[in-house]
């Protein structure tokens, strides 16, 4: 913005010699070829993940699914597993799979993540959990209001912890075996939903300030 705004000033006092801004046009597109040559065009068009959920979904060539290793309950967790990988057959063949422990030890930066599982059974998801704005505890989940059950679910989009310019989708619950059909719940077009069974409680965007995103 800086550049361009000097590059006005100099239009605003040199109409004699550009007295249409269609005059001046070509002066202006020259910042942009200035900024190109210094190299910092490389940032300048660079944006972070703003969401929704759907825009994770979308950026196919990136994605990691990532599945959990401690969820309480062998057969439930192969069920989970089960679960995702059919996931994967039917959207995400070709995509990157692995346990939240491999990920754990990975440069995931340039990735777009879908993490699948409870706070407690996915590592990954535990050690990252402490930056989202609620709290899942086994009776109610908190968010910005609290949503009390025993089998609530909770899809959120959100930005990748090692880079802000890509995203990812959580998929997760209070119990390990609401995670298995998550994805049968709608959702896509707001950055996260909250939901019983099917039935959404509640879905919304965050707000997305400098200090980081929050509820309304």
């Amino acid at each position: 913005i800086e550049p361009l705004c000097k590059k006005l000033e100099e239009y605003e006092i040199r109409r004699d010699k550009y007295p249409a801004f269609a005059d001046f046009f070509q002066e202006l597109l020259k910042v942009f070829e200035e900024i190109t040559k210094k190299g910092a065009d490389k940032g300048l068009y660079s944006f972070d993940f703003a969401g929704p959920i759907n825009a994770v979904v979308s950026d196919k060539e990136s994605i990691v699914l990532i599945l959990p290793t401690q969820e309480s309950g062998k057969a439930v967790q192969e069920e989970i597993h089960k679960y995702v990988m059919k996931i994967y057959e039917k959207f995400f063949q070709g995509c990157l799979v692995l346990t939240d422990a491999e990920a754990l030890t990975k440069d995931l930066s340039k990735n777009s993540l879908i993490v699948y599982g409870t706070a407690r059974g996915n590592l990954w998801l535990a050690q990252h959990l402490n930056e989202f704005p609620l709290r899942i505890e086994p009776d109610k989940i908190v968010t910005d209001s609290v949503y009390y059950g025993t089998d609530l679910r909770f899809i959120t989009a959100w930005t990748n912890p090692q880079n802000p310019q890509k995203g990812m989708v959580i998929y997760t619950a209070q119990r390990a075996e609401d995670v298995i059909g998550i994805n049968g719940v709608f959702h896509g077009g707001t950055d996260y939903v909250i939901a019983k069974g099917t039935e959404i409680l509640k879905e919304g965007n965050y707000v997305k300030a400098k200090e980081g995103w929050r509820f309304r």
